[in-house]
């Protein structure tokens, strides 16, 4: 099964999301099975009625007898990942840019210590809001509540910043001469990366080059 994966139809969307797929109960498929490799996207997997059972590097997924929405979110990974589905179940996974996040969530220093956070808390309306995109059958539709959605959740934050900043990261500019561009010590930088990313600079400048 070939997985569609779609770039936001919004401008302002595609400042922040690189992208997003759906997986659908209904397609005839069996097991649907893919690698994932280290990256400096935040990705956010919502779920419906899936169990997620985990195997040293390998997430298998099969369908619950509980109904249920799963909100999962990754932060990092540092080794590649085996994703396998016994067979298609409801799921839309969006890939937010570096900094994509914090424009939609707030206070995000104490989520991005950790590096996979299962049962993901976002908003009181989240889950019902899902529950209505998973109802509809037509691709089209959901697209349009999913970007309403992040839409009417988008923040005021100026990370303007930290975006030229991590611009020269992968500009590959020495952290040393990133520091004297801002006036700013090399532990400064290295705490607004943890701050606002949950990585070092050096760590997100790997993954970036890999």
């Amino acid at each position: 099964m070939l997985i569609d994966f779609y770039t936001p139809k919004n401008k302002i969307l595609q400042k922040y999301i690189e992208g997003y797929y759906f997986i659908a109960e209904n397609e005839k498929s069996d097991e649907i099975r893919y690698w994932t490799f280290p990256n400096n996207y935040s990705i956010l997997t919502v779920s419906q009625n899936t169990h997620i059972s985990q195997n040293g590097n390998v997430f298998k997924i099969s369908k619950s007898s509980e109904k249920n929405i799963t909100v999962d979110l990754v932060l990092s990974y540092r080794y590649p990942l085996e994703i396998i589905y016994e067979k298609p179940l409801n799921e839309i996974t969006i890939y937010f840019k570096p900094l994509g996040l914090n424009h939609f969530v707030e206070n995000l220093q104490e989520d991005f210590k950790k590096s996979n956070i299962s049962g993901y808390q976002l908003f009181a309306d989240f889950n019902e809001n899902m529950e209505q995109i998973f109802k509809l059958k037509n691709r089209d539709e959901q697209i349009e509540l999913v970007e309403n959605y992040w839409l009417s959740k988008l923040l005021d934050n100026d990370l303007s910043l930290m975006e030229q900043i991590l611009n020269d990261v992968e500009n590959d500019l020495k952290i040393d001469e990133i520091a004297t561009k801002y006036n700013f010590s090399r532990q400064y930088i290295n705490k607004l990366f943890l701050k606002n990313i949950g990585k070092s600079p050096s760590e997100y400048r790997k993954i970036f080059r890999f």
